[in-house]
């Protein structure tokens, strides 16, 4: 039986939730300076039980040569143009909200420098780097961006580390076209126009449901989400931990691991025989890399197996929205949970599985009814039944799996052509980033190394599995799979770039 001091505290949502949202006092209509889901970054998602990480979104920018800091230090001056890259979030006492204020920013506070020998290094500077707790940033804008100048062979590289609450991925994408030029020198222009499909858009040649019929798409869907923390555990495999209702990213353990990187025309090749998205394909092969790994560390496999995905979905936002300097900055977006075809043995199984889930997820309203009830429930219940409302949803699934859309051709950062890039997260639980660029599909996960622990056959298993998706389609596998050099450390690095 399951730990019902767990499970209460998500059962009393909705009752609470609604006592809450009509009883409270006549102030909980007032304005925020920051959305509820803001407010979650900056003051904690979870219970303290969950020792993990501050929320910082990490990315990592590859170069032949490492760019000056004087270069680096103008080109990021641009980000002070966004209010929420120039201001400090603060807890206002009198109000009992946080809201960004204006503070003294100095370029010098969020840049440094460091030196290392060789490729395998950088892995290891940025796994160390990654432990800051920003401490150091009280009343200050909460980013910093290292150059680290490799002094061996290899790329050097550019690692910022960027406060959650600043932004979601779309948000993040959308302040790179501030500080990425074109070889010209002029500033980047890219569209994010196709990186998400509109939640809840249904397909037009059919018929939308009758009034009736969407008051019981949204009764059930808002069951979905409110029992969501009360579902049944995802199954134990090697990928996960055992010990799920005390789950906790160890902070100490936190390791992100690189995977091959893919040609963005293979994974549409792949895309194009599956009849699927992008999308599809790399959750397709994250589903069979995870399968792959737990049969080589004796997992049995049994039919039956839960094992689920929190997808992030960021709700598109319109021009005039993107364009302002005050509001392009959000963290509009909420989860849908998402099954993975741990069951399917063939390849061309689990990808057509994949597409099959992902196009009921396009016509669900999960996610919308998610947000919905974050902004206009969660925010209005005590604070400690959102934390265990969060951990109880997120600590029931195996991994967060986030595809970001980047620019697809050569972006100059302080001059210098950028070869590669990837974006990093260490979550509660496994969290897998993946970000396209200039042709390429660059892919990692932050895992927890006392959990996963044989990292070398993780990767190996990803590239088994996309080797074996080309061959059954009839593609080559030669050309198929983009691998620059391995470094000395094991880890894959990146392709070069064209300039």
């Amino acid at each position: 039986m399951q730990d019902l001091t767990i499970l209460l505290p998500t059962a009393t949502l909705l009752v609470l939730g609604v006592y809450f949202l009509f009883l409270r006092k006549k102030s909980g209509n007032r304005s925020r300076a920051m959305s509820f889901s803001s407010e979650l970054m900056i003051a904690g998602a979870f219970p303290k039980k969950a020792t993990m990480a501050p929320p910082l979104i990490h990315a990592v920018y590859f170069f032949k040569e490492a760019p000056s800091m004087e270069k680096v230090q103008k080109t990021l001056s641009r980000l002070f143009d966004f209010v929420r890259w120039r201001c400090s979030p603060e807890f206002n006492k009198a109000t009992n909200t946080w809201e960004f204020v204006d503070c003294q920013h100095n370029i010098d506070d969020h840049t440094g420098h460091k030196t290392v020998n060789s490729e395998a290094e950088i892995y290891e500077l940025m796994d160390k780097l990654s432990k800051d707790d920003f401490s150091d940033m009280t009343g200050k804008p909460l980013w910093k961006f290292y150059v680290i100048e490799n002094k061996g062979t290899g790329v050097s590289a550019v690692f910022c580390q960027i406060h959650h609450v600043i932004g979601d991925g779309i948000s993040l994408v959308v302040a790179l076209k501030k500080i990425f030029d074109d070889k010209a020198g002029a500033p980047l222009s890219f569209s994010l126009s196709s990186a998400k499909t509109k939640a809840g858009a249904k397909a037009k040649t059919k018929q939308g449901p009758s009034m009736i019929g969407m008051f019981f798409i949204l009764l059930k869907s808002t069951w979905r989400v409110v029992t969501l923390g009360m579902s049944k555990f995802d199954s134990d495999i090697s990928f996960t931990t055992k010990n799920k209702p005390q789950t906790a990213m160890s902070i100490s353990t936190n390791k992100f691991v690189f995977f091959p990187t893919l040609r963005l025309s293979f994974v549409k090749a792949i895309k194009e025989k599956a009849q699927g998205t992008v999308n599809d394909v790399m959750l397709s092969l994250t589903t069979g890399a995870i399968r792959r790994y737990c049969k080589l560390r004796g997992d049995p496999l049994p039919a039956g197996l839960q094992v689920r995905a929190l997808m992030p979905y960021a709700f598109p936002r319109s021009e005039n929205e993107m364009n302002d300097p005050a509001r392009c900055m959000r963290n509009k977006w909420s989860f849908l949970s998402v099954p993975l075809p741990m069951d399917a043995l063939a390849v061309t199984d689990r990808i057509e599985q994949c597409h099959s889930t992902m196009e009921g997820m396009k016509t669900s309203v999960d996610a919308i009814v998610q947000l919905f009830l974050q902004d206009h429930l969660l925010s209005k219940v005590p604070e400690f039944l959102v934390h265990q409302t969060a951990f109880d949803s997120v600590a029931r699934h195996s991994l967060v799996f986030s595809n970001v859309p980047g620019p697809q051709v050569t972006a100059y950062f302080a001059g210098q052509p950028v070869l590669g890039m990837q974006a990093m997260f260490p979550n509660l639980i496994n969290q897998v980033l993946i970000i396209s660029y200039n042709g390429a599909v660059f892919m990692n996960m932050a895992v927890d190394s006392a959990i996963v622990t044989d990292i070398p056959a993780l990767q190996k298993a990803f590239l088994d599995e996309a080797v074996e998706l080309a061959e059954a389609y009839g593609l080559s596998s030669e050309a198929a799979v983009m691998l620059a050099e391995t470094s000395p450390g094991g880890e894959f690095a990146v392709t070069g770039a064209k300039e």
